[in-house]
């Protein structure tokens, strides 16, 4: 009789969890919440897939799953789209999960992190799942050199401004104690009153505590470097770290990174770890952040000496501007977007674009020339050594107006004898050389220096001009402060070949000593070293149709374009 009511007992319990499971559709609890805008091709159109999950159990009639986005800051069409834009799931008695593409578009606009909130509406509850877009896009920050984001020593017995420390417990942290601890971070035991590292090692659920960093912020910033000192005891065993230091990041203050564990030399108890953490972090650049020290112990054995951390110091790079020949950034460009072009090739600040009348479609700015600044040929005045090609392929870009900054190194207008009165050029054609005084003029002379950064040592030139495609370059009515009568012309010949076909160069007074091929996206396709010679042949074998650049002597002013049928 017993187990005739416990069998019946378990059929009824059975049953009852059935119905509470049916038509149940959800999200897996294991499901990833965070993607990257960012994408490992350069250019436009450039997007990154990510797999959304939804599974089902006991379905006793059709359940549909159809997401709504109100809730979220990345907007549907523009950052994100979704295939398919609902779930049908049929009849079973077999737990089912099917996947829905989400498509996040590579865009140039800075927008921070979004959100992507997918909703639906299932057996009377709205099922949730929220994705973060970690944005690759920034504010430059132009410079020369390396930036100094933080420098901290703790040199008294309260954590920095900024700092904050997880609530003490068994352990806590302590500040510029006695010998190895002066001017460092370090851990004791709560109840006691010592200021040199040490730890209670008794209870392992109250064994973590954590000091973070004031938020750091290195938009704009590249090479982002952390380092500091650390000594570490605790205890290891088995090769394992079971008491030690650890030093993590976080960017949203949910998600921590691990770097590294830092602890005892070897088993069980010693020597210390002692040594300094220099590491650069990609995952910091263009971001802001908090770091993160963690100090852990099991509950069993303890070593006499804990953790400690100083001289903690957070450096990176401004952006520079870009002046490298064939260095080039492609980016879509909308109406009343705000777009920095930024080199693919080293991160350097090509221009910006902004008020666009109308979408100007995929834009592209690539620097044609560099080097010295030269006389036009068919106008007055005198144009900068470096001189970009944009291009846009929009259907209403060739009658769209826009504004365009260009920037410069204050090296690059060293020709200028006063750069700040210059203007931008805008040429209607490929060469800069073209611009001519018909009755109809293919040139537009716009804008003015919009600023001069003497700290930083560079200009930017801000002018409104109306169609995407053209040439650019500085311009300048005023006698160049040196000339390029000066500089030992190189002639190339011919500029128009077909493959295996050879190129000359010849110069009568300098000579050629280090021929250098770069494809138009700044790629090292070939190099040819000479003995000191005035004119060399050049058979351009294995190079496939397009547009190249020769560079002579790895002097940017001796740079010539030419192109293989």
């Amino acid at each position: 009789m017993r187990k005739i009511l416990l069998y019946g007992f378990c059929l009824v319990f059975s049953s009852y969890l059935s119905a509470q499971n049916e038509n149940v559709l959800f999200y897996p609890s294991s499901s990833i919440n965070e993607t990257l805008e960012e994408t490992t091709n350069n250019g436009c159109n450039e997007f990154n897939t990510f797999i959304v999950s939804v599974r089902a159990s006991f379905v006793t009639a059709e359940q549909i799953a159809a997401f709504t986005f109100d809730l979220s800051t990345a907007t549907l069409g523009e950052d994100f789209d979704i295939s398919p834009s609902s779930l049908t799931f049929g009849v079973s008695d077999t737990e089912v999960t099917q996947e829905v593409t989400l498509t996040i578009y590579n865009d140039a606009i800075i927008e921070g992190i979004e959100t992507i909130q997918m909703n639906f509406e299932n057996n009377s509850q709205t099922r949730e799942r929220k994705i973060t877009i970690k944005d690759n896009d920034y504010l430059p920050r132009l410079g020369s050199g390396t930036v100094e984001l933080l420098n901290q020593k703790f040199t008294t017995s309260e954590p920095p401004e900024g700092w904050t420390a997880s609530s003490p417990d068994i352990n806590s942290w302590a500040f510029n104690g006695i010998n190895s601890a002066s001017e460092r971070a370090f851990v004791v035991p709560a109840a006691l009153s010592t200021a040199e590292p040490t730890y209670e090692g008794s209870r392992y659920e109250q064994g973590t505590i954590l000091l973070f960093s004031k938020e750091i912020d290195a938009s704009g910033v590249t090479n982002v470097t952390v380092s500091f000192d650390w000594e570490a005891g605790g205890e290891r065993e088995g090769g394992a770290l079971l008491d030690y230091g650890e030093f993590l990041y976080t960017l949203d203050g949910n998600i921590y990174t691990s770097l590294e564990k830092f602890g005892t030399e070897t088993e069980p108890f010693g020597p210390n770890g002692v040594g300094t953490f220099n590491m650069p972090i990609p995952a910091l650049d263009h971001s802001k952040f908090v770091l993160i020290w963690k100090w852990h112990n099991d509950e069993l054995l303890a070593g006499s000496y804990s953790f400690s951390f100083g001289n903690v110091v957070v450096t990176g790079n401004d952006t520079i501007v870009e002046s490298d020949l064939a260095h080039a950034d492609s980016e879509n460009v909308k109406a009343a977007d705000q777009v920095y072009f930024i080199s693919d090739q080293d991160a350097g600040l090509i221009g910006f674009v902004e008020n666009a009348s109308a979408d100007l479609g995929c834009v592209t700015l690539l620097l044609e020339e560099v080097g010295v600044a030269k006389s036009f040929t068919n106008i007055a005045g005198n144009h900068s050594g470096k001189v970009l090609k944009i291009t846009a392929d929009g259907a209403d870009a060739a009658t769209a107006t826009y504004d365009i900054t260009l920037y410069f190194t204050n090296t690059e207008l060293n020709d200028f004898t006063n750069p700040n009165n210059a203007a931008i050029i805008k040429v209607n054609s490929d060469n800069i050389n073209d611009a001519i005084n018909d009755a109809a003029p293919n040139y537009l002379i716009a804008g003015a220096l919009s600023l001069e950064n003497t700290e930083k040592e560079y200009r930017s030139f801000k002018g409104t001009f109306t169609g995407g495609n053209g040439i650019f370059a500085l311009i300048s009515q005023e006698t160049l402060a040196t000339t390029s009568s000066n500089v030992s012309q190189f002639n190339v010949f011919p500029t128009l070949i077909n493959n295996s076909e050879s190129v000359n160069i010849t110069n009568s007074e300098t000579f050629i000593e280090k021929v250098d091929i770069y494809s138009i996206n700044g790629k090292l396709v070939k190099s040819f070293d000479f003995n000191s010679k005035y004119n060399v042949e050049i058979t351009m074998s294995k190079l496939s149709s397009g547009m190249y650049f020769l560079n002579i002597n790895k002097d940017r002013s001796n740079t010539h374009k030419f192109i293989v049928k």
